[in-house]
């Protein structure tokens, strides 16, 4: 069901077609399973000016019943989860597969919500929420999502996945935007082989979670905004600590966002230095994330984002080899509308990380430190304060708790 190509005349070239929609839905119990076709399905974009969407294709498996709660979905190249396919906004199958360099994606407005009496398996594949947009997985027996997968949202993204088993592995990611929000709940979560799980609050809850040596649990710079920053309008950063900015665009210097530590004040600004943001938030509770840098009249010279909210809740055993990271953003900074000297937006505080296990073990790193403000022609932006980490444990298995591994330093 591929696209056609747009013709060429003299240079100028119409747009290319975009692709059809493929479904096959079949019943094993009275027709073969001997089908091998599912390679050769192609929904390639058309040539042209613009490039136009990938289609879809899917085969389900219909096991014999009218209901919908045993049919296997297995997607290839591209599928699009709709909300005329289905009534509210939930859809129910038995195990759910995309592979093939898929592209699956949500329908704006769709709260999408997949149940699950099997297992999740995306393999080589992307599935792409809306801004704004929430996913929900449940009832999961096994999640695995590898080989350069990815479950990705933008700002303001919700990604709720519970199952049996989650395993994450060969450089894919569970990931969304600034001030996202990741819930996962599972049994056993395992991340290996430079995988990630990314978001501006990230809550796990598990009797198991192992990160190896190349993977990271990751909020950095995706907390609280800085000024002129990710859609923050306003100069000053966002957060209880947020740096102070101005909307002026004058050799000033903005301060940093606080959080465990105060925000540092701008300095060599000509004809201002903002203060940074004061410290807030408990030390032994840490359930806030950190505060956004002040900016500097636009984009250009944006304060850097507060570090994000990390919790982490393990019964047994947390391992450690990688790193758990909600570090502060750095400011930006150019010279200024008059020329000859800079302005600066100060760093994004770091953010909060809340753990609490069984048993801690590992090598790994543990880190919320405060983004830098930056230098430009002589003013700089004050640095993000410290953020929080509370790390509670029963008994301490190999970990290092020690200066190199567990870090919320200021900048």
């Amino acid at each position: 069901a591929n696209g056609g190509n747009g013709v060429v005349a003299v240079g100028a070239t119409g747009g290319g077609g975009g692709c059809g929609r493929i479904s096959v839905i079949y019943n094993t119990t009275a027709n073969s399973s001997s089908f091998t076709g599912q390679s050769s399905i192609s929904v390639a974009v058309g040539t042209g000016g613009t490039l136009a969407e990938v289609g879809s294709a899917a085969l389900v498996d219909k096991k014999g019943t009218g209901a919908t709660t045993d049919d296997d979905i297995s997607i290839y190249k591209g599928w699009d989860w709709l909300a005329a396919d289905t009534t509210g906004s939930l859809f129910t199958y038995n195990n759910i597969a995309s592979t093939n360099a898929s592209i699956v994606s949500i329908e704006t407005g769709l709260t999408f919500n997949l149940q699950s009496t099997g297992n999740l398996t995306i393999t080589n594949s992307i599935w792409s929420l809306p801004a704004s947009g929430t996913a929900t997985f449940n009832n999961i027996v096994t999640a695995a999502i590898s080989s350069s997968s990815q479950i990705t949202g933008g700002v303001l993204s919700t990604i709720t996945l519970g199952a049996t088993t989650i395993s994450l592995s060969t450089t894919s990611h569970i990931k969304g935007g600034v001030l996202s929000t990741i819930t996962l709940g599972a049994t056993t979560i395992s991340l290996s082989t430079t995988s990630h799980i990314k978001g501006g609050t990230v809550s796990i809850t598990a009797p198991t979670i192992t990160v190896d040596g190349t993977s990271t649990i990751d909020g950095s710079a995706l907390g609280s905004r800085g000024g002129y920053k990710d859609g923050n309008a306003g100069a000053n950063g966002e957060g209880t600590g947020g740096g102070i900015g101005t909307i002026n665009d004058n050799t000033y210097a903005a301060g940093g966002g606080a959080y465990g530590g105060k925000g540092g004040t701008g300095a060599g600004g000509v004809v201002a230095n903002f203060a940074g943001g004061s410290e807030y938030g408990s030390a032994l509770a840490p359930v806030a994330m950190g505060s956004g840098g002040g900016g500097v009249n636009s984009s250009s010279k944006a304060g850097g984002n507060g570090g994000g909210l990390i919790t982490l809740t393990v019964s047994g055993t947390l391992t450690v080899s990688g790193s758990i990271l909600a570090n502060g953003g750095n400011g930006t900074a150019t010279a200024c509308a008059g020329g000859g000297a800079g302005c600066s937006g100060g760093g994004g505080s770091g953010g909060g990380i809340n753990i609490t296990a069984a048993t801690l073990a590992g090598a790994g790193t543990i880190t919320a430190n405060g983004g830098n403000g930056v230098v430009a022609v002589g003013a700089t932006g004050g640095g993000g304060g410290g953020g929080r980490i509370f790390i509670g444990y029963d008994t301490l298995s190999s970990f290092i708790c020690a200066v190199s591994n567990v870090r919320a330093y200021g900048a």
